[in-house]
């Protein structure tokens, strides 16, 4: 490719549990924050939220702060969401996870 590069370079491939783990925290911030856009909610509206995704981990406050949430509450299924303003249906991981939003 570039005849600068003295020596080869090798690229690993591999996905290890932890950027799996921080790629599953990425889109289910991504898919709360579009969420909140369908919802048209501006950015210092404080929303509570909900999610299925009981096995995805992460830090608590700090993915509050990054999807504008003031409480986040790990639910068993979509029927706990009845009285949420929007809910959605993600897959992550190849599972199938839900997420809702209440003003």
């Amino acid at each position: 490719f570039d005849d600068k590069i003295k020596k080869e370079v090798e690229l690993n491939t591999e996905i290890s549990q932890e950027l799996k783990k921080e790629g599953e925290h990425r889109e289910l911030v991504r898919n709360f924050r579009d969420l909140r856009k369908e919802l048209d909610l501006l950015p210092g509206e404080n929303v509570s939220i909900a999610s299925t995704a009981s096995d995805v981990d992460f830090p608590l406050e700090d993915f509050l702060k990054e999807v504008g949430a003031k409480e986040y509450k790990k639910i068993k299924n979509e029927s706990e969401m009845a009285d949420f303003d929007g809910k959605k249906e993600i897959v992550l991981g190849g599972r199938k996870y839900y997420i809702g939003i209440k003003k």
